[in-house]
């Protein structure tokens, strides 16, 4: 019969393993997030030195998305809806 002294034993090992998983993934996920990010506001100031006159924050900001497909190949996909 298991004691409650090893079951503890065995859940904690359990649990912390699972934790560590989802902290590894979390992190992988904030690295991609966070260079997309970066990218992208790489690309916004770069529209943004590049305004010409009469232009808007909308203007600026299709620049930027225009400025983001070209230099990396693919959409920015991290809008706020």
């Amino acid at each position: 019969m298991m004691t409650l002294k090893i079951i503890y034993k065995i859940l904690r090992v359990e649990f912390s393993a699972d934790m560590k998983r989802k902290i590894v993934a979390c992190k992988k996920q904030w690295y991609k997030i966070n260079e997309a990010v970066a990218q992208f506001a790489s690309c916004y100031d770069q529209a943004s030195r590049n305004i010409k006159s009469g232009s808007n924050a909308v203007d600026t900001k299709e620049l930027a998305y225009k400025l983001y497909s070209t230099n990396y190949g693919q959409k920015f996909t991290f809008e706020r809806h």
